[in-house]
């Protein structure tokens, strides 16, 4: 999981590992690339599970831990909802705190969508694809807060894992093969049920032909899949207008500018083979 200049990750042994650093004079040096860094241990326990990075209906960036007892943590509370506010000192200046699972204990991928509302969808352990947390406008507040959710997403218990966020994400079958949801944001009245079932409703459709996938990664309009033979590949999923009318009026505060003549390639492309030798 991302951190600024560095990622989160999770061994199998249940420990936690930085790999990167937590700040870089870029006006001094050379970005060198994450790979020029050795990860090193946080902590010392060893009981968690995951890592990940889950959006607001801000849309900032929530970094969560995942201990192997489905207890939930994070640096930043935003509108999640708290319980108790245990904080805990991983190491000195890195400190998280507990908050509501919401039954995500009981999934073992998550991702979030954009449908009007936030949406936390996710991989069940019985292999169901569910809304597991959605946004609510607490309209006493004048905020927005998350609530557990339980509801199926098109059918079926053979789903492995989910990632992306945003209008579109890729989920991975148990027999390797991938599929692209795609999520529209309506232009209608705001009605939170009327979007769930919209979601509930909506049918993935194939992405390449390839059955040999084993995990995936993403972020905003795109997702990296891991191959058995350890090539990872990169598949953007919105054409250039996505990048530079959403993503780019959000990072330039609304500024105008002109789309790209060429649009992106939506053919996936090679990142490398993580056993394969550095360049």
């Amino acid at each position: 999981m991302p951190v600024g200049l560095s990622t989160l990750l999770v061994k199998n042994d249940g420990t936690l590992w930085r790999w990167g650093v937590t700040n870089f004079d870029f006006k001094r040096d050379q970005w060198p690339g994450l790979r020029t860094f050795t990860p090193y241990r946080l902590g010392t326990e060893s009981n968690w599970a995951e890592a990940e990075a889950f959006q607001n209906y801000q849309d900032s960036s929530q970094m969560f831990l995942r201990k192997t007892d489905g207890s939930l943590w994070t640096r930043n509370n935003y509108s999640w909802n708290t319980n108790g506010q245990t904080m805990l000192e991983i190491e000195p200046g890195f400190i998280v705190q507990s908050v509501k699972n919401l039954g995500r204990d009981k999934f073992r991928s998550v991702a979030k969508i954009s449908y009007g509302l936030q949406y936390g969808v996710g991989v069940r352990d019985d292999g169901t694809f569910r809304i597991w947390a959605d946004e609510r406008l607490i309209q006493k507040e004048r905020n927005y807060e998350w609530f557990a959710a339980d509801l199926p997403i098109g059918d079926g218990t053979n789903w492995i894992a989910v990632a992306g966020r945003g209008n579109k994400i890729v989920t991975l079958k148990n027999d390797g093969s991938l599929w692209l949801w795609n999520f529209h944001r309506p232009q209608m009245e705001w009605n939170a049920h009327f979007f769930e079932n919209e979601i509930q409703d909506t049918r993935p459709v194939r992405l390449g032909t390839h059955s040999d996938w084993i995990a995936i990664s993403g972020s905003y309009g795109s997702v990296s899949a891991l191959a058995a033979d350890g090539s990872l590949w990169y598949w953007p999923l919105e054409d250039a207008a996505y990048y530079f009318s959403e993503l780019g009026n959000y990072n330039n505060a609304g500024n105008s500018h002109f789309e790209p003549l060429l649009d992106i390639s939506r053919k996936p492309q090679l990142l490398g083979n993580i056993f394969g030798e550095n360049d």
